[in-house]
């Protein structure tokens, strides 16, 4: 099920929807599956995770959550998303960190119908540095995204380059804030390059990698 925060924050409950179900009908894992209790993440493994990329001792972590989302794609609910919570997504299913109940960074991802998962989207809502500072925190949603895939038969997870990310823009100081969520995060937590013209994109093999950190 969808925590009743994320949905009154304008993420779509619709098991209906045609472009969730174009991704994943054809795969092992169903598009119904992902509001199934059995890919609920545990609390167990969201504090695990947590307390391996708090920075700061003082964090009090009763106080931070994960909860699955999920969005149509459709422009609409997009902004109406943003407007309510201050996050915009760029793929289908996601994961948002939350601060007593209030968003305040997220992660956001496809699936493949091989069973691969791909990141295309790290971000931290506007005005909320302070509450993410005790954080490495987008290592630690990556490295969320890794943990909860391991659980459930995925066969991989990539993470775009930076340049790639959808707001990507040519400017020197975007280019490395870019670099460094997507392309930095990836390579510290043990993805490798998958090599086209030039770098296409990271990848976690699950038994194909070094040894997870």
């Amino acid at each position: 099920m969808v925590d009743n925060t994320a949905v009154e924050a304008g993420f779509s409950e619709d098991k209906e929807n045609k472009g969730g179900k174009e991704i994943l009908k054809e795969g092992p894992f169903k598009f119904d599956d992902w509001f199934s209790e059995v890919y609920e993440p545990s609390r167990e493994m969201t504090e695990n995770v947590l307390m391996k990329y708090r920075r700061l001792a003082v964090v009090d972590l009763t106080e931070y959550s994960i909860v699955r989302i999920y969005s149509s794609g459709v422009p609409a609910e997009k902004s109406k998303m943003y407007t309510l919570s201050g996050i915009y997504p760029d793929a289908k299913f996601g994961f948002v960190l939350q601060k007593n109940g209030a968003p305040i960074a997220s992660i956001w991802f496809d699936v493949l119908e091989n069973r691969v998962l791909v990141i295309k989207q790290i971000q931290g809502k506007r005005g909320c540095r302070e509450a993410l500072a005790g954080f490495r925190w987008e290592r630690m949603l990556v490295r969320f995204v890794v943990e909860w895939t391991g659980l459930h038969n995925f066969k991989e997870v990539r993470v775009i380059r930076g340049e790639h990310q959808e707001w990507h823009r040519n400017i020197p100081e975007r280019k490395k804030k870019f670099y460094l969520i997507y392309d930095v995060s990836a390579k510290r937590e043990g993805f490798k390059p998958v090599l086209g013209k030039g770098i296409e994109y990271y990848s976690f093999i699950f038994g194909g990698n070094e040894k997870r950190k």
